[in-house]
């Protein structure tokens, strides 16, 4: 579930999206220090994750939750 938005102040991450008909993973961007992820979790009135996005190293972010969704 998404309800947070993410600014990455160091380190960098990738964002994966699911191939269900294949049972594979395809790396669809790779973001690093300034960039932002998450903005649809604040944008929009679900609470659905379109990616998910892990660390390709130690990184630090900012974090912004919406508290009034998702809990």
């Amino acid at each position: 579930m998404g309800s947070t938005f993410y600014v990455v102040l160091s380190g960098s991450v990738e964002v994966v999206i699911s191939k269900e008909r294949r049972g594979q993973e395809v790396v669809v961007a790779k973001l690093h220090s300034g960039d932002s992820f998450g903005e649809l979790a604040l944008m929009m009135d679900t609470c659905k994750r379109s990616a998910t996005v892990r660390t390709r190293e130690t990184c630090e972010f900012l974090k912004v939750r919406d508290t009034r969704s998702c809990s």
